[in-house]
């Protein structure tokens, strides 16, 4: 019952180096090959360098991404970096194994067995700095980087303000 309610209060953040981290792996892989190659899309997508600019760019000026969203899907199931943070989840919250995350990236990013499997290593090689875990309760928040040797704890608000010693009161 412990271990289960543990589970449950387990959540996942990710890192501030997360999206280069993420958009690189698009980029090498060319996991939004699709998007990326609209005629609107390539073009304004020239020379940005922000991943978020470049996902507001797919996400607005993409037909594909229009029509899917038409057919009810989700942004989790059509832009490659949501589908990539939802596997990355999955992993980290051990949920999937690095094992049977092979096929996963295989059939979400129609990918070949081996570029599936080298994308995979370079997750689990940067799984480290991409999520950080967070765990929660009523009384205290901690946060732990996954799998590094290097723990930074944060705890709750239990710190008082501390007043100025140096300031006078105004009357």
């Amino acid at each position: 019952m412990v271990n289960q309610n543990f589970k449950q209060n387990n959540k996942l953040i990710f890192s501030e180096n997360a999206n280069e981290i993420i958009d690189q792996l698009i980029e090498k892989y060319k996991l939004d090959k699709e998007i990326e190659e609209e005629v609107d899309v390539r073009k304004r997508l020239e020379g940005v360098k922000s991943f978020l600019q470049k996902e507001g760019i797919k996400f607005i000026f993409s037909k594909k991404v229009e029509e899917e969203l038409k057919k009810g899907k989700k942004l989790d199931e059509i832009l490659a970096s949501r589908k990539l943070r939802k596997i990355i989840e999955m992993l980290g919250e051990g949920k999937t194994s690095s094992e049977k995350t092979v096929p996963i990236l295989q059939k979400s990013f129609d990918l070949t067995q081996k570029d599936a499997e080298k994308l995979n290593k370079e997750i689990q090689e940067n799984l480290r700095f991409l999520v950080v875990k967070k765990i929660s309760n009523e009384k205290n928040i901690e946060e732990e980087k996954l799998l590094s040797e290097n723990l930074s704890i944060k705890k709750g608000a239990t710190e008082s303000p501390q007043k100025d010693v140096y300031k006078e009161p105004i009357e």
